[in-house]
């Protein structure tokens, strides 16, 4: 089965936030959950001062502690490596936000949601953003560190 990868390349990301709207968007979460957000710091001392960006969501670990955590199984991880939440068969418990270590659990309305991306129709493709920040696809022969 295909496992699926997404690499951000942070060097790119511009911190214009189309990729937390576009995710917001496809997603319907509710007000003030950002399953996507982008992380701004500011490094450095006048005149040399830089605005930094991080874009940030699920990392759909191999060894997911927010499934292991979860004590109802509302959080499962498929066989292509995809993390997902039933929101059916949550309980509250938010056992699940506390094990991730990327912040990417949320809990509204009584249910818990992952910050999760999928794979574009064709089952790959390129960024949606207009940094070009974002592509995914298969993580066979992936050079990148965790790859396949």
């Amino acid at each position: 089965m295909t496992r699926w990868g997404m690499v951000i390349d942070a060097e790119r990301c511009v911190g214009c936030q189309a990729c937390t709207v576009a995710c917001k968007t496809e997603n319907q979460s509710p007000y003030g959950a950002w399953y996507a957000p982008v992380i701004e710091w500011e490094s450095g001392q006048y005149p040399d001062a830089t605005l930094n960006y991080l874009p940030t969501l699920c990392n759909h670990c191999e060894d997911a502690p927010c499934v292991t955590a979860c004590p109802s199984g509302a959080l499962k991880r498929r066989d292509d490596g995809i993390v997902l939440a039933d929101e059916d068969v949550c309980i509250g418990s938010r056992a699940c936000m506390a094990a991730c270590p990327y912040g990417a659990i949320h809990y509204h309305d009584g249910a818990v949601s992952v910050s999760a991306w999928s794979p574009g129709p064709s089952g790959s493709g390129t960024s949606t953003t207009p940094c070009g920040s974002r592509s995914w696809g298969s993580a066979a022969g992936c050079s990148w560190p965790g790859g396949a």
